[in-house]
């Protein structure tokens, strides 16, 4: 999420947290819908770069709990959970955090985050560019059964 002090800081956790808690909750069906026919309206697809799930941050309860929601946030039907491993090298396509986002409309738009700043993306050239080198990620992280199985041996070999 970056380094935040002063005004914009209680604002932006909000802000963050409140677009975790609707990119993780299951999509409800319409009504009228037959449940056995509902198909979620969105998904939310994440790759991790290893370095996220390998270096520890707030000690051993810190780092089980957030393997645990990984975790959870794989077991979701809507979801996808990939790490890229530190062997695809300089294939790992972004520095930055993406979020690609397809609107109801189909239109994609992208939001890029620093610690500094977030820079939204509209021109649907720049963003298919982006989405096409994030397609190129996917193909090479690890398929989710392994990410799954690797962020579950870190999580049991913490202390």
């Amino acid at each position: 999420m970056g380094f935040v002090r002063g005004r914009g800081e209680g604002r932006r956790v909000r802000r963050r947290l409140k677009h975790t808690t609707r990119t993780t909750e299951a999509p409800r069906p319409s009504s009228g819908e037959p449940p056995d026919r509902y198909r979620p309206r969105h998904q939310a697809r994440a790759v991790l770069d290893e370095s996220c799930i390998r270096r520890p941050i707030g000690g051993p309860v810190v780092m089980a709990a957030q393997f645990d929601r990984l975790l959870s946030f794989a077991l979701l039907p809507h979801t996808l959970l990939q790490i890229a491993p530190f062997d695809i090298g300089e294939a790992r396509a972004f520095d930055l955090p993406i979020n690609i986002i397809t609107k109801a409309d189909r239109t994609l738009m992208s939001y890029a985050e620093s610690a500094q700043q977030g820079n939204l993306e509209r021109d649907s050239d720049a963003v298919q560019a982006m989405l096409t080198t994030y397609y190129q990620l996917q193909a090479r992280a690890l398929p989710q059964g392994a990410s799954v199985a690797l962020v579950s041996q870190l999580r049991e070999e913490l202390p």
